[in-house]
Order: C-alpha cells, then structure tokens, then sequence
C-alpha cells in the first residue's frame, strides 16, 4: 500500500482474512477497494468495521470508518432487478433478491435468470458511480421436451479370461510413509506461518493513524502493536519448526530402503 500498489494489497489482505478477521485488516482492504475504484465492497467493508467497532468500543475508529462510508454512499452504483415470475436471478453468479436496490461496483455485470423446465436467460449491465439501474426479467420461456425412444443395448457375452499372471506392487516402507507425511506437515506449517506474517504486517499497518513517526502512540494503537507483535512471534515459531518438519521428511524419505517386488501366479479352474 505505501508503494501504491493496490491490486497486490488487496489480494494479500483478502488472504489474511482466513487468518484474522480483524477490524484492522478489513479496514485496510476497504481502503484498497476504495482505491482500485470497487466503490461499493469499499462502503460495505467500512459500514462493517464501524459497526463493530462500536460494538468493541472503539470510538476513534468506529469514527473514521464511517466518515469514509459516508463520503462513498453517494457514489456507489444500485441495481434493482424486476422479475414476475419465481425464476432465480444472479449478478455475476451471486443469488440476488429481486425488487430491491443492490449496491454494486461499477463496470460490467452479467445477469442470469433460470427456472425449472424453463429456458434460462442472460443479460449484462455497465455501471457508472452513483447511478441507479433497472432491469427487467422477462417471462422464461417453457423448454421444449423431446422424448427419444431407443432401441435395448446388445448383449455381449464375453470369453471367459485366461491364466494370468498378477504382479504384486511392492509394500509401501513405514519410514519412507513417516518421511511423507513429517513432509506434508511441515509444508502446511510453512503456509499458516506465511498466512501469520501477512496478518502481523497488515495488524502494525493498521495502527499507523494511532501512532506517530517516533512510535508514540494511544492505547488503541499499543494494543493494536502489540497484537501485531504476537503475530510475528508465531510466525517464527511455524516457519522455524515447519522448516525443521520438512526437511527431516526429506531425509528419511530418501534414505528409506526399497523393496523388491513380488510375482505371483493367480490359479485359474476351469470346469
């Protein structure tokens, strides 16, 4: 974000939101929606975290949240989707509810209506900031029917199999298996510690409008560093043993003995 590169901020707050859902990182990333022109996920991103601030008590932030929803409410475009019949409509592949405005970001939007026994239909929408659209859903048309009646599948009997002979895949070696499966929890160690870095760093950005440059800063922003703090060290904590896990699976995975393979004739009774 201080390198104003928005897109790749966005999608690695996103990430972090599987980590921590906290109101810090949902701030941040309402501020790279807003950035990158996604108006309307920016205003209900910021409605979300002021309403929880001020569940949590926090005033300051409860504050600043909603003067940015308040300044992006006009801008945002609606859509207001009216249909007769009981047919299911999506925006982009999202179920929404007709005969209601809906906020969306602006740009192309596609449209898709469907019912049973009916034919679908599809439509698009450009959206501009701050304009109001409405569109319409015709009556689906029934779907044509057609029956096939086809003729029975042929009966084949097939031979009888003869005398074969079956090869015995070697037995899997315990320590080789351990070696791969120490390998596997290291690796999925390894990406919870990424997933804990990304959510230190966006938790210490997040405090930086209640710190100043000489690190001084209100309660709020000491809680919010310290919570940052205890992200990083568990992220060392995971990247330092998930190293560890993963190359001891190496190592025993190859140093593991093969087995030979075994070959065994299968009898075969004929009568």
């Amino acid at each position: 974000m201080a390198k104003g590169d928005f897109t790749t901020a966005e999608k690695r707050l996103t990430a972090a939101l599987a980590y921590s859902n906290g109101r810090g990182i949902r701030y941040q990333l309402a501020v790279c929606h807003e950035k990158l022109g996604h108006v309307a996920r920016a205003w209900k991103l910021y409605a979300e975290v002021a309403e929880s601030a001020r569940t949590a008590g926090e005033a300051d932030r409860e504050r600043v949240a909603r003067i940015h929803a308040a300044d992006l409410s006009g801008r945002v475009p609606h859509v207001r989707v009216i249909s007769n019949d009981a047919a299911a409509v999506t925006i982009d592949g999202e179920r929404v509810t007709t005969d209601a405005p809906i906020a969306i970001d602006p740009g192309a939007h596609a449209i898709h209506a469907e019912q049973p026994g009916h034919r679908p239909w599809d439509s698009s929408i450009d959206a501009h900031e701050g304009e109001t659209l409405d569109v319409r859903v015709p009556t689906l048309e029934p779907s044509e029917v057609v029956e096939h009646i086809s003729s029975p599948p042929a009966i084949t009997i097939p031979p009888p199999p003869p005398p074969h002979v079956v090869t015995i895949p070697p037995r899997a070696s315990p320590v080789r298996t351990a070696g791969i499966i120490v390998s596997v929890t290291g690796v999925a160690t390894l990406a919870v510690g990424a997933g804990f870095v990304i959510a230190s760093a966006a938790t210490y950005a997040s405090s930086s409008s209640l710190c100043d440059a000489q690190s001084h800063c209100t309660p709020l922003g000491t809680k919010i560093r310290s919570s940052a703090l205890t992200y990083g060290d568990v992220a060392t904590t995971l990247i330092v043993g998930g190293s560890i896990a993963l190359a001891a699976g190496v190592v025993m995975w190859i140093a593991a003995p093969k087995r030979a393979h075994t070959i065994a004739l299968e009898p075969v009774i004929r009568f």
